[in-house]
């Protein structure tokens, strides 16, 4: 079977082309995820694109943001 969306443009609210694991830590990620999984909820200390540093209690799920760090100091795990 083909790919329909082959050389078609991605856009912000496209699907995820692949996956990959996260582990926090107190560098930049190097692949900016369209949205993050959290797979065992805990507290996610994010910087965003802007470079705000925020902190999300008790996460667990979905969290549809881009995301340039998740800080070491996060509680949560499982991040995909």
């Amino acid at each position: 079977m083909g790919e329909y969306f082959n050389g078609k443009q991605a856009w912000q609210d496209s699907p995820a082309s692949y996956a990959f694991a996260i582990t926090p830590a107190d560098s930049d990620l190097t692949v900016i995820p369209r949205s993050l999984y959290i797979g065992t909820s805990g507290d996610i200390v994010i910087t965003d694109m802007a470079g705000t540093v925020t902190t999300f209690v008790g996460v667990s799920g979905w969290v549809p943001m881009r995301v340039i760090r998740i800080a070491a100091a996060s509680t949560a795990s499982d991040i995909v």
